[in-house]
């Protein structure tokens, strides 16, 4: 059990649980079990279980349960299951399930389950099955349907 607490510039934590607190200017866990809260410019989590809480600006959560809250200017989360809340003005998400809450200005989503709420200008959603609700001021969907129709010839003959 590590419980590192630091006000310095460098922090790197690799242990089965980490629980990391700074303040410094980069912060890296990569470990079973990490919480990780930084006020710092960048933040990156790589572990099984990852939750991050960042006002810096720069968040970046691979992992296979990432939970971000973050009010930066960019935030990716990249995992199997991603939970994302976000006041920024970039938000992407590629993930097997993907619930994105933004009022940014670009909110894109490309998964198997997208459910997007979006109060930002522009809100394009890709996904297998998606749920949008937005007040934006472009919502774009294509959905091409196509239907064969059988062909009919006549034959007329002419005495």
């Amino acid at each position: 059990m590590i419980m590192p607490t630091s006000a310095s510039s460098p922090t790197t934590s690799k242990s089965t649980t980490s629980v990391t607190t700074s303040t410094a200017s980069s912060t890296t866990s990569k470990s079973t079990t990490s919480v990780t809260t930084s006020t710092a410019s960048s933040t990156t989590s790589q572990s099984t279980t990852s939750i991050t809480t960042s006002t810096a600006s720069s968040t970046t959560s691979k992992s296979t349960t990432s939970v971000t809250t973050s009010t930066a200017s960019s935030t990716t989360s990249q995992s199997t299951t991603s939970v994302t809340t976000s006041t920024a003005s970039s938000t992407t998400s590629k993930s097997t399930t993907s619930v994105t809450t933004s009022t940014a200005s670009s909110t894109t989503s490309q998964s198997t389950t997208s459910i997007t709420t979006s109060t930002a200008s522009s809100t394009t959603s890709q996904s297998t099955t998606s749920i949008t609700t937005s007040t934006a001021f472009s919502t774009i969907k294509i959905k091409h349907q196509y239907k064969q129709r059988p062909l009919r010839h006549h034959n007329q003959q002419h005495q």
